[in-house]
């Protein structure tokens, strides 16, 4: 299966994700000045263990206000679309279901970083 549709962060959405282990990525509204170019990829993620559902679940709480201590990604998204005044009821995510989700993962990042000569902004890590 290839990549979904660019859907919003909403509970409606993430209820149609199949619990399957896979890759995501999550896009804000505009683009975002990158080292080398502009993007408006935020992050992107894998769950190899969980489900690409059980994930995204979790960044859904940015628009809720729910905060969590072990969930800081959240927190800091949601303070740098505070920041950069993008709406963050506008936050997107697609998904690809693959059984070599960090793998997958590793390769969607090198990508990013040779395109843009850093890693998108929630990234610290490939």
């Amino acid at each position: 299966m290839g990549w979904s549709k660019w859907k919003p962060l909403v509970d409606e959405e993430l209820e149609k994700v199949e619990p399957a282990p896979g890759v995501y990525k999550i896009k804000a509204s505009e683009d975002i000045c990158r080292l080398h170019g502009k993007s408006p990829l935020l992050y992107v993620g894998e769950s190899h263990k969980g489900s690409v559902y059980s994930e995204l679940s979790y960044l859904q709480d940015i628009k809720n206000n729910k905060t969590y201590k072990k969930h800081e990604l959240r927190k800091s998204i949601k303070k740098f679309l505070k920041q950069k005044r993008f709406d963050s009821d506008k936050i997107q995510f697609r998904y690809k279901y693959c059984p070599e989700a960090q793998k997958e993962e590793t390769r969607l990042l090198k990508k990013y970083e040779d395109k843009h000569w850093e890693l998108p902004p929630f990234n610290h890590k490939r």
